[in-house]
């Protein structure tokens, strides 16, 4: 019928074909092909720094926080999985990280001050190092629960997500207000 082929209801995006029949099939992604190998060495350089399970020498924080302010407009629950911004945070890890620094997930980029900023990459940096260190996931406090551990309060679901995909986002509103007091 000529149309392209479809995986879980997405569309394929890239099919590159491998000798013996094989193919590697990519749905959904945006695909964009540099002219200059300088470019793209220069782009993974970036991204390196950023990887939030980089070697101690080559995280960058401060960078971190640099490019996830840029992200201004967009709730923190996205900019935290955002790969361009955060290579190698995962939802768990968002969800864990946030709650470790007291942001709620609707909140945007632009209403964090620079103290929550820095919170939240130290801990999503924290958690993605335990967990690949260890091998095995980290304690959770709020994901998955219906109860918080810190303090004993209901823990919110809801899937959130403004660029495409939703994904299960859980706080706690006692430990996480949407709008902080002073502490």
């Amino acid at each position: 019928d000529g149309a392209a082929p479809r995986f879980g209801g997405r569309s394929l995006t890239l099919q590159i074909l491998f000798e013996g029949y094989k193919s590697l099939d990519v749905y959904e992604a945006t695909v964009r092909l540099e002219k200059s190998a300088a470019n793209v060495q220069t782009k993974h350089l970036e991204g390196k720094r950023r990887d939030v399970c980089a070697p101690d020498g080559e995280f960058d924080a401060a960078e971190c926080c640099r490019v996830l302010r840029a992200k201004s407009d967009a709730m923190v629950a996205d900019a935290v999985l955002d790969q361009a911004v955060l290579p190698g945070s995962g939802n768990i890890i968002k969800n864990e990280a946030l709650h470790r620094a007291r942001v709620q997930p609707l909140r945007r980029v632009a209403s964090l001050s620079e103290e929550e900023l820095r919170r939240v990459v130290k801990e999503v940096r924290d958690i993605s190092v335990s967990w690949l260190r260890s091998g095995r996931s980290p304690t959770c406090s709020i994901y998955n629960r219906t109860a918080c551990k810190s303090c004993g309060g209901p823990v919110k679901l809801q899937k959130l997500g403004e660029q495409g995909l939703q994904r299960a986002t859980f706080w706690c509103p006692s430990c996480c207000p949407l709008h902080p007091v002073a502490v």
